[in-house]
């Protein structure tokens, strides 16, 4: 029988149900299902383990979400002493990847708002200044906190910035240039090694985030030929940073950003469609891997794209 470990927070409020949904799903499909805290992770004389489980003996990894920041180096360092391609999100893709910086280069850059970061709020205040409308946000945040539609002349663009970076300038901004076709809202698709697995589309709700915890609505839809070319050929590319579960925002030509560390959507998906699409994740994932039954594989595999 196939094992998977994954590591999830058990302290504090979920941000939604993957730490409970995936489980459900692989052992659903005949796999042997261990779920360990973030901060189970240790060093002992076998290796980086799990709490009394070396994690060398699983067929698959999966941390969900990044744990607690203080311990999240140590973590970090611990899981990159494994196999990488044993790991469905890997060690060095919630290092690198987690923070909205990585589609500011290479040739995808073509596809992303323009983007600038930084501690000093008055080179950020020029950027500013230079003219256009602007989204300043965090780098690493999530659920629509702290992201600000801001133009020169914006009387509070200084404390705005300054409250970005920091009463000490320690922490950064991203500073990305406003697209219009967010208006129209962001199709979030998600893709499993590269498999487009459900998609829907947040739209904007009372202001410019369309971030399901605030006031963004979400409709079913079936994403264009287009929109899905270009979300597969954003996961391709992360497969090579062990990437193979994400979350992919278009609005189309733009790439909004992406999330890795614990994607949302599959719940949201089954809210609006009664159609809870984990057992599609399992099929993509484990497509080489012994002891998933064939039924199983073919129903996910075959449902609809909703």
């Amino acid at each position: 029988m196939p094992t998977i470990c994954f590591l999830t927070s058990t302290r504090g409020v979920p941000h939604n149900d993957n730490h409970e949904r995936l489980p459900r799903a692989w052992e659903a499909a005949g796999w042997r299902v261990t779920r360990a805290d973030h901060d189970d992770v240790r060093l002992d004389a076998r290796g980086a383990c799990a709490g009394a489980a070396p994690l060398a003996d699983f067929d698959l990894i999966w941390p969900i979400g990044l744990g607690r920041r203080e311990s999240f180096l140590d973590r970090m360092q611990l899981l990159s002493t494994l196999d990488e391609r044993c790991f469905v999100t890997s060690p060095r893709a919630l290092l690198m990847h987690h923070a909205k910086y990585a589609l500011a280069f290479g040739d995808l850059a073509a596809h992303h708002p323009q983007t600038f970061a930084s501690r000093d709020p008055s080179w950020l205040k020029a950027i500013v200044a230079g003219g256009g409308e602007w989204i300043a946000k965090p780098p690493a945040a999530s659920f629509g906190r702290d992201v600000y539609r801001l133009r020169a002349g914006d009387p509070n663009l200084e404390v705005i910035l300054h409250s970005l970076t920091g009463h000490d300038a320690s922490r950064y901004c991203l500073l990305q240039r406003y697209v219009a076709e967010i208006e129209r809202g962001e199709t979030r698709i998600l893709l499993a090694d590269a498999e487009a697995i459900g998609a829907y589309l947040r739209a904007p709700g009372g202001d410019h985030r369309v971030n399901l915890s605030g006031d963004g609505r979400a409709h079913v839809i079936e994403p264009n030929a287009v929109e899905l070319d270009l979300a597969r050929n954003v996961a391709r590319r992360l497969l090579g940073y062990g990437i193979r579960f994400v979350a992919v925002d278009i609005a189309y030509p733009w790439i909004i950003e992406f999330n890795v560390a614990n994607p949302g959507g599959l719940g949201t998906i089954e809210r609006l469609t009664g159609v809870d699409l984990s057992p599609r994740v399992v099929a993509a994932l484990t497509r080489d891997c012994p002891g998933i039954s064939e039924s199983g594989r073919t129903s996910a595999a075959t449902a609809p794209l909703r």
